[in-house]
């Protein structure tokens, strides 16, 4: 899919060169550490890329009216949320412009850090025993809270927090084109036999909860009815959880934090476990990490939660490059783009003992149905394999389009020649 995103660009000193259309540099900020500027990009092709012409600039962007961007110690507005905090740094109200609803649950702290004695009965470096929730500490000391951006294109706010010897060091992040809030975090933890997690309780009912698995969606119930639901209180997933009622919901996304647990309305993610058994200083030491979360319409399906877990984790790339246009008329190319919002191209990968490429694909919804992939050059070959790259037959292909059927959660496999 097209992409739009923030793109980083290292900068030093004075100057800085950022990329310009038709001579107009486009919309920029330099980053409050002055040790990169950001610029706006759109429309960058599906697996591909867009070559910009760079321009030198001294000032800030032309497009730096920045009203919509507010940001104070207890307040973060843009054009999707307003976000109130109270004076311990949580978050006490998120409400959505969009569709004009308050996502924190009324009375309730979000992005609360919560402490847990954690000393399960074996495997302390694997195990969460249940009765870690008996010993509770809810972090309320805020050592410090300032803005460091305002905009034209995001907004910062700098939080700084202590437990016992440990710090944590967190900017919490707005955008003016990104309906997305993202928490980018820095721990020096020094606790022993702790489990550290942080929760938001919405404003949302729903009796089942969505967690992405590998190439996959499995959901799990938020209540403790019965033996085996309480059981099942943490759950693994990969980039996101998520909880939705009929026409709304949120996704808590992650870029490497995989324990999450939802119970009634609270959503948590686990950031820190540290164990002493096998290791002693286990997770000792210091953490970057970055959650983000991202209100929607509907459930996860139509919200697009499984494009912007992408977008998320894998950022646009600076590659910096010579020599004539690209092919396209609008100096970008497309490598290959799906057919259909549910088809992920997961893998891109040279063949282990032929000359060609392999492609595996797979589908996100839970839906089957007739889908195509079209590459950006004329295909020559194109058989489907298995997972270990054997051919297991032909399959449909003309030009620059490869058609085929796929499965519910189905992940398949092409080697490709061009």
């Amino acid at each position: 899919w097209k992409r739009y995103d923030l793109l980083k660009i290292p900068i030093g000193p004075g100057s800085v060169r950022v990329p310009c259309e038709q001579d107009v540099p486009l919309p920029f900020q330099r980053s409050h550490d002055r040790t990169h500027v950001l610029v706006s990009l759109g429309k960058v092709p599906a697996m591909g890329l867009r070559r910009y012409a760079l321009t030198e600039t001294t000032g800030q962007s032309p497009a730096s009216s920045s009203d919509c961007l507010q940001v104070t110690p207890d307040h973060l507005e843009n054009r999707f949320f307003r976000l109130r905090l109270d004076e311990t740094g949580a978050i006490v109200s998120i409400w959505d412009k969009r569709y004009g609803r308050e996502m924190i649950a009324e009375g309730a702290r979000a992005n609360s850090f919560q402490i847990f004695e954690d000393r399960p009965m074996a495997n302390e470096a694997w195990d969460i025993d249940i009765y870690y929730q008996n010993k509770t500490i809810e972090l309320k000391e805020l050592v410090s809270s300032m803005p460091v951006e305002h905009g034209p294109l995001r907004g910062g706010l700098k939080q700084q927090r202590k437990f016992l010897s440990s710090q944590i060091l967190q900017y919490i992040y707005i955008y003016d084109e990104i309906p997305r809030i993202d928490f980018i975090t820095e721990i020096d933890w020094r606790q022993h036999q702790t489990l550290l997690k942080t929760a938001f309780p919405l404003n949302l009912h729903s009796t089942r909860a969505a967690y992405e698995i590998p190439f996959g969606v499995i959901e799990r119930p938020t209540h403790w009815n019965t033996d085996w639901d309480k059981a099942r209180f943490e759950v693994a997933a990969q980039k996101w959880a998520d909880l939705s009622e009929g026409d709304y919901g949120v996704s808590l996304l992650n870029d490497c934090k995989y324990g999450y647990d939802v119970k009634d309305n609270v959503i948590r993610l686990t950031l820190i476990k540290s164990g002493i058994d096998p290791d002693p200083m286990a997770d000792i030491g210091l953490h970057r990490f970055s959650y983000a979360l991202y209100p929607h319409s509907g459930d996860w399906r139509i919200g697009g939660t499984v494009r912007m877990a992408y977008e998320f984790n894998y950022p646009l790339m600076l590659y910096p490059m010579a020599g004539p246009p690209l092919a396209g008329s609008d100096d970008s190319y497309s490598f290959v783009t799906s057919s259909s919002d549910n088809l992920v191209v997961e893998t891109v990968k040279k063949a282990e003992d032929r000359p060609g490429l392999i492609i595996r694909v797979y589908e996100t919804y839970n839906q089957r149905g007739h889908a195509s992939l079209i590459f950006g050059e004329k295909l020559k070959k194109a058989v489907a394999c298995n997972c270990l790259e054997e051919e297991q037959g032909p399959v449909d292909f003309h030009d620059y389009t490869l058609k085929f059927y796929i499965k519910p959660f189905q992940l398949r496999t092409f080697y490709v020649e061009f």
